[in-house]
């Protein structure tokens, strides 16, 4: 007990906390001590970077279990469908199998590994056995490369996610749960409630899966329309790739639903702090809480950005891949054949849903970061229509904060993902179909 007190103080004084205002009364005084011992534990108890469980002899053996369990019991609707995704997404591999110090750990690393081999070496089984099948039909060399290349993307994306989850980046997932968790507790303390968006969520359930599911199945009865079953051996990967985008999406949109309606709250919150009619010493402290706030979602975007960066980047490549094969093949087929109208048809569905499904995602981490930068005006706003000096001065490192800390979702440090990611992306591929009408008709 008295090593989680030490603990206590040791944090108490990396804080500076404003002293005695220069007018204040005795009584007043005295408030504001108060006021100031109370913020500085509650800082020194929330802060990421030295949390107090450090400093305690009596917690579970695994410092991180309470953090993992605040979080898939959280009372919030949105927190508490994120925290069934978690669990569900284990059996994809998606999220960690375990995320627990020792044995198990370790067995997800190496079961995580052999999967992610698998789906490396999957592309070359892959298109061998589409060249087995196609030697007898004359096909440029515009239609072979884009297929190798969506392949590799493929594999691509499923590694990045099976290794990101369970072998490179456990530690980072640590944090973004424990950042969760701590930041739902300053929420609970703000009064903050969410909206219910039950008919939100199932419209994204059914945007999403029901085109995947129509599709999957017309794959599956065209390649048993074909009669070659050589054909489902060589595409099987891409269902499941397919599939994984599916649950990559509806994850991705959930959590930025979470930090888009936590900064926009963060934003009126800050509004009704600055003018309700309170003391000085108030403003003060809940301006003190909604700084830390923001310092831990920086903290948990930094660590999402780690964690689904790499995902997020080569879905992206995986749907630019898409296009460019489909539209390679369907420019050299001959479509007077059954099967061959089967497949361009269902290609170019699938390339639609796909688009869709990017621009969504895409649009969802350009929310955030607008909800960010609505943020950063507000805070300049109220500095200057803002008549009490202590006020202004938290405000102002607020805005501070805000202007350097500004939410990014970044695709594996390649690019930030915004409105102007789709512009460029529609620039890049018409640029390669250019290419690709070129060079066929160099050969023809």
């Amino acid at each position: 007990m008295m090593q989680q007190v030490d603990g206590f103080m040791n944090l108490r004084n990396r804080f500076v906390v404003p002293s005695t205002l220069p007018s204040c009364t005795r009584p007043e005084k005295a408030v504001m001590k108060s006021y100031q011992l109370t913020l500085t534990f509650n800082m020194a108890l929330y802060l990421i970077e030295d949390p107090v469980e450090k400093h305690s002899l009596h917690l579970h053996k695994n410092k991180f279990h309470t953090y993992k369990q605040a979080f898939l019991q959280g009372e919030k609707p949105d927190v508490k469908l994120l925290g069934r995704l978690f669990r569900f997404y284990k059996f994809f591999l998606m999220t960690p199998l375990s995320l627990e110090d020792g044995g198990n750990s370790t067995l997800a690393k190496y079961f995580s590994v052999l999967v992610s081999t698998l789906c490396l070496v999957y592309p070359f089984f892959s298109n061998y056995t589409y060249l087995r099948i196609t030697k007898d039909i004359p096909a440029p060399v515009t239609t072979f490369l884009p297929r190798l290349l969506l392949s590799i993307m493929n594999s691509l994306f499923l590694v990045s996610s099976f290794l990101n989850a369970n072998t490179f980046m456990q530690e980072n997932w640590r944090a973004v749960l424990k950042s969760l968790d701590q930041a739902e507790y300053i929420l609970r303390k703000l009064y903050f409630e969410p909206v219910r968006k039950d008919l939100r969520v199932t419209g994204e359930l059914l945007f999403i899966f029901i085109p995947f599911l129509a599709a999957t199945s017309f794959q599956i009865y065209s390649y048993g329309f074909s009669g070659n079953p050589d054909l489902f051996l060589c595409n099987g990967g891409a269902i499941l790739t397919y599939l994984c985008m599916c649950l990559f999406l509806f994850f991705m949109l959930r959590l930025n639903d979470i930090l888009t309606t936590r900064y926009n709250f963060l934003e009126k919150e800050l509004q009704k702090t600055v003018f309700e009619q309170t003391k000085d010493q108030e403003k003060v402290r809940k301006l003190a809480e909604i700084i830390l706030l923001y310092k831990t979602f920086k903290i948990l975007i930094d660590d999402l950005n780690k964690v689904l960066g790499a995902p997020l980047f080569f879905y992206v490549c995986v749907i630019v891949s898409l296009l460019l094969t489909t539209f390679s093949i369907n420019m050299n087929v001959d479509n007077s054949d059954g099967y061959n109208n089967n497949i361009t048809i269902h290609n170019i569905v699938a390339s639609v849903i796909l688009i869709i499904s990017m621009v969504v995602l895409i649009m969802s981490c350009n929310s955030v970061e607008v909800s960010g930068d609505k943020l950063v005006r507000t805070c300049y706003m109220l500095h200057e229509g803002c008549d009490s000096q202590p006020v202004k001065d938290q405000v102002m490192q607020l805005a501070e904060y805000a202007e350097q800390w500004k939410p990014n979702l970044s695709a594996a440090g390649f690019y930030n993902v915004n409105q102007s990611t789709l512009s460029a992306i529609f620039e890049a591929v018409i640029t390669y179909l250019v290419i690709i009408i070129q060079f066929n008709l160099a050969l023809a």
